[in-house]
């Protein structure tokens, strides 16, 4: 058997030139990895449900501690977000786009329809409730 320090080597560098094969592998599958796992949602939302019925998850959530959280987070999570936001900047872009209008006309309905009441007032919660319906109208398409 490998020492460890060998075996560690050989995973690093193996993993730090995966890509090329990994690719391949993607390309080499016809199917639909998503379509698969919707058929298995039921055991997916099972298994879930036992490790935190039997305390597992729990157990593994408090099992690190607040430094193994926050280094990597700030060490190379912090690094990705530039990253993320210029990827997602399109799709942001489309929601404000149809959120913006959608916003502004549901504010002029309900001051239209339900006029701000005193502060703590059943007026004010006449109004929440009729916002709440009128924001839930929503839906990006």
């Amino acid at each position: 058997m490998r020492d460890q320090s060998t075996w560690l080597n050989k995973w690093k560098q193996n993993t730090l030139n995966a890509g090329p094969a990994y690719n391949a592998g993607i390309d080499g599958y016809t199917g639909n990895p998503m379509a698969v796992a919707a058929t298995r949602v039921d055991a997916q939302v099972a298994g879930v449900q036992a490790a935190a019925a039997s305390g597992k998850t729990a157990a593994r959530l408090n099992s690190v501690t607040r430094d193994q959280w926050a280094t990597p987070a700030k060490t190379m999570y912090a690094q990705r977000i530039a990253s993320g936001v210029a990827k997602g900047a399109p799709k942001q872009q489309r929601f404000i786009a149809a959120f913006a209008p959608f916003l502004q006309n549901a504010v002029q309905q309900l001051n239209a329809s339900n006029p701000r009441g005193p502060r703590g007032s059943q007026q004010n919660r006449q109004r929440q409730a009729a916002w709440f319906d009128l924001v839930s109208q929503f839906h990006l398409t």
